[in-house]
């Protein structure tokens, strides 16, 4: 009796499914014994709701559906269990339209964990229906953490405007599309990703102002691996077996510390006058060039910037203090196109003295010894000081409204958060070790301004 109770039983057990659609309208946790979910209609979290995914559920969207999340929603599964977002292929699916977080979703806040987040989540087969990104982030803060992004014919994590959005250890590949795509200009922490095997007609990463740090990017099939359009900070990361590695067609001051370039075709490409930090950097070889000085790659020009006039004129570009594979004086010299190769050029790369041997990041100073320049998201006046501080921080802004002040270490995590409804606010520093920080001031979920801070 028992074999046959068992018997009659499982077939129900493996069909178990709830269909889902319209409009979450109350705080709701989505569990797995009611997985998978069908999404049969568009999907949204209301604003000022709350939506928990257990871990291991998964969802099914027919074709061309989305999540869309205006309050907060949490799909936090385990290394173990993780969630899966997927298409519906029994529904005749081939391919759903993605996660859109609004302007109006709940902040991601790391210090309590409450927010906007995917952790340990795969998002797969996904594709263009017009304005189709895999996760869009639109003017909030979201969390992406141990998550996979694969087999995608749309761009991957698109953070416009001014947008914030923290992409940790993470993979993104086999995708036809842009990987990463941070046109904001409030910042975004890309840390310890794999990025490969994506293509686009132009760049795979596409960085307005970012910290872009212990990434792997490799094997990239567009013309282009990674393009910094804005003041960045590019740091420890390994980007191999690429076309061209790097492209700076924006922007000034970037910092690129203890990367490793290697088998690229071109390491780093530089439009206009831009003076980056480069230094102890591995440039392990090349197939083409180890730098290339343009006004003009791909169809990237110059952005920001003019370039020195008159004849015979040029800007001297410091790379010193790199190691470039031991090759001799004369071997870079051919390896670098810049006012030697053509004066109209109008850049002379300066690469001496060079490191003679491998640079054992282990023994150097590996940490940013500047931060992005400010970033003004509104006209707003606010004079942080003193810079650099000790062991108080005081903000003068221009009005008494609420207003959030945040301050996070050069990883980009949270240290210190205080709100103020006065148009003055100090913060008490005295715990903070010395260093670089950013702050970032907000009213309501608008970014206001964020900038740059040393304590010494």
């Amino acid at each position: 009796m028992k074999t046959v109770l068992l018997f009659l039983l499982l077939p129900v057990l493996a069909f178990t499914q709830t269909n889902i659609g319209g409009v979450l309208s109350s705080d709701t946790t989505l569990l797995l014994a009611n997985s998978p979910y069908i999404v049969t209609n568009n999907l949204l979290v209301q604003q000022g709701k709350k939506v928990v995914v257990e871990p291991g559920v998964v969802f099914k969207f027919n074709q061309g559906i989305y999540l869309q999340v205006d309050g907060e929603f949490q799909a936090i599964g385990t290394a173990a269990d993780s969630i899966l977002f997927t298409v519906n292929t029994a529904g005749g699916g081939t391919a759903w339209a993605g996660i859109r977080f609004t302007d109006i979703c709940t902040n991601y806040n790391q210090s309590t964990g409450s927010g906007c987040r995917l952790d340990y989540c795969i998002l797969e087969k996904v594709s263009d229906f017009g304005t189709t990104r895999t996760i869009l982030v639109q003017n909030c803060i979201v969390q992406v953490s141990s998550c996979e992004l694969r087999n995608l014919t749309a761009d991957g994590i698109v953070v416009p405007g001014s947008g914030y959005c923290r992409i940790i250890n993470s993979k993104i590949h086999d995708c036809t599309g842009i990987a990463i795509w941070s046109t904001d200009n409030s910042g975004g922490l890309i840390q310890g990703n794999e990025i490969f095997n994506c293509y686009s007609s132009g760049e795979a990463i596409d960085i307005g102002k970012a910290n872009f740090i212990g990434n792997y990017v490799h094997d990239i099939g567009s013309p282009l691996a990674i393009r910094v359009w804005n003041t960045s900070i590019i740091n420890s990361n390994i980007i191999e077996n690429n076309k061209a590695a790097i492209l700076l067609s924006g922007g000034d001051s970037h910092i690129i510390k203890c990367n490793t370039f290697n088998n690229n075709f071109i390491n780093l490409v530089i439009t206009c006058e831009r003076h980056p930090i480069v230094t102890n950097n591995n440039f392990l070889n090349y197939k083409d060039w180890d730098v290339l000085w343009t006004a003009q790659y791909l169809n990237y020009g110059d952005l920001d910037c003019s370039v020195p006039s008159g004849s015979g004129v040029y800007a001297t570009i410091d790379l010193s203090n790199n190691y470039w594979g031991g090759i001799t004086n004369a071997q870079m010299d051919s390896s670098i196109w810049d006012f030697n190769d053509d004066f109209s050029l109008k850049a002379l790369i300066d690469y001496s003295p060079t490191i003679p041997d491998t640079v054992d990041f282990a023994n150097v100073n590996c940490s940013t010894i500047t931060a992005v320049n400010e970033s003004t998201i509104k006209n707003e006046n606010v004079s942080p000081f003193p810079n650099p501080f000790s062991n108080q921080l005081t903000f003068s802004l221009a009005h008494n409204a609420q207003t959030t002040v945040s301050l996070y270490n050069f990883l980009g995590q949270q240290v210190l958060q205080q709100t103020t409804f006065t148009n003055i606010t100090t913060l008490n520093t005295e715990q903070l070790a010395n260093g670089i920080y950013f702050y970032q001031l907000m009213n309501g979920k608008q970014i206001i301004k964020s900038g740059k801070l040393i304590k010494q």
